[in-house]
């Protein structure tokens, strides 16, 4: 398990971080959501040891953070940031390759891992491309299946990975490509960490999401129990509305439009369930 305990962190005496307490299980899809400014990728970079300038503690399975070798918590977690800069042309291989850097495989089992991941990720259709070459979303791929890779295989702890922002820039079929595969990783007894914009995005996919608001976590809990109107309105000092996706079946949000047209927040000519089926699914 990760816990993550009282963590605060400051700038020039400006307070980012207040007191913040995470755990994250093995098999946990956990996400985090909230406005811009709310301490969530600040919060992502003290967790994987980007970040040291903070107060508070972060074990990983009763081990300090700061404990660990690099090569070490390279077993344990893999992070895809939010920008992943590439500054020479490798192969879509190579950069996959890179998850594997701190491991001492034999090029026979290295290939074979390769192939394994991008096989998992549907991208051996690239394997020989430059990597500058392809799109934002074809990128992001390419990124996740680096990640997968440096996570792959048995380990004798359990292993976690954190996802800052991974749908940003994607349309929408890549977003639920992105978010498809970040599940299907928490279904290998893989703890996922992801800070998601997209709060309906958050909803469809994640176990269990953290709001998070100047700082200081909210509320946090299953989707079925935390996704209240009121919960959502505090933490993004917007007005919305909660319903419940028939299709999908977990809750929707609809925010109010604000233009001069929209009156008293009414959605007019949808079907929705009520509020109160939230609870049923």
């Amino acid at each position: 398990m990760l816990i993550a305990k009282n963590i605060s962190y400051s700038i020039r005496n400006k307070s980012i971080l207040r007191d913040v307490d995470l755990t994250l299980e093995t098999g946990e899809f956990k996400a985090i959501v909230g406005p811009n400014g709310a301490g969530k990728s600040s919060l992502l970079k003290i967790i994987t040891g980007e970040n040291k300038s903070y107060k508070g503690k972060v074990h990983y399975h009763g081990k300090m953070l700061n404990a660990f070798k690099i090569n070490e918590i390279s077993k344990v977690r893999a992070v895809l940031p939010q920008e992943s800069q590439v500054n020479f042309p490798f192969t879509v291989s190579e950069i996959v390759e890179m998850g594997r850097s701190t491991f001492r495989d034999k090029k026979s089992q290295l290939d074979k891992i390769v192939k394994a991941v991008m096989q998992n990720t549907n991208i051996t259709h690239l394997r020989d491309r430059s990597y500058h070459s392809l799109s934002g979303g074809e990128k992001q791929k390419v990124q996740l299946t680096r990640v997968m890779a440096q996570m792959w295989g048995s380990s004798n702890l359990s292993r976690f990975i954190f996802l800052d922002e991974p749908t940003a820039s994607l349309d929408m079929a890549q977003q639920h490509q992105m978010m498809g595969l970040a599940k299907k990783l928490s279904k290998n007894n893989i703890g996922v960490l992801a800070v998601i914009h997209d709060l309906n995005l958050a909803i469809q996919y994640a176990d269990n999401i953290v709001f998070m608001r100047q700082g200081e976590v909210i509320c946090q809990g299953k989707v079925k129990d935390i996704m209240r109107k009121e919960n959502i309105e505090t933490t993004f000092s917007h007005e919305v509305t909660v319903t419940f996706d028939q299709v999908n079946k977990v809750p929707y949000v609809i925010p109010k439009i604000n233009r001069p047209e929209a009156k008293n927040n009414v959605v007019r000519n949808l079907n929705y369930e009520s509020y109160e089926q939230i609870n049923n699914y």
